[in-house]
């Protein structure tokens, strides 16, 4: 394979491995989803996202958003950081190059959706790029992007 070629791969993220179906912290991650949700309706029962369901809006939102969102944030974005930045670390497992990606994917984000919900992405943000750096590539954040995108609108449809 081309030098440059695999530097792309390797800096995007997109080697794939499949360490991460093992990892008990991304379990961990894939059920605080749910949960999280679970906890919105009972503190708010009457909570529903409103969105009009149709065959193109689910696959668009659990498969299309999240790989192209993961792809930009995560592989691009993140991989790039991460590269300007150092690797530096602002916290325990939280990069700068997260971080900063955090902010342009809440920033994103306020373009179809109020402030609240736009805020809302930042925990799950920091948990894709978490993995993504935990994991090397971007295929657990997108994994984990795809799932919370589901239970998401599952639950914003039907209540806990």
């Amino acid at each position: 394979m081309h030098t440059a070629t695999a530097l792309a791969i390797k800096e995007f993220g997109l080697q794939f491995r499949t360490g991460f179906l093992k990892d008990r912290l991304f379990h961990a991650a894939f059920l605080a989803g749910p949960l999280f949700l679970w906890a919105v309706h009972l503190a708010w029962p009457t909570w529903r996202h409103g969105l009009p369901l149709s065959f193109s809006l689910l696959a668009s939102m659990i498969f299309i958003q999240p790989l192209a969102e993961e792809l930009f944030f995560r592989g691009f974005l993140q991989g790039h950081l991460g590269r300007i930045f150092h690797h530096r670390y602002v916290l325990r497992g939280v990069s700068l190059a997260n971080m900063v990606t955090t902010l342009a994917f809440c920033i994103a984000h306020l373009v179809h959706q109020p402030v609240p919900w736009a805020l809302a992405v930042m925990a799950p943000s920091l948990a894709f790029g978490f993995f993504r750096e935990r994991h090397q590539h971007i295929y657990s954040a997108t994994v984990l992007h795809c799932f919370y995108n589901a239970v998401f609108i599952y639950a914003g449809t039907t209540g806990p």
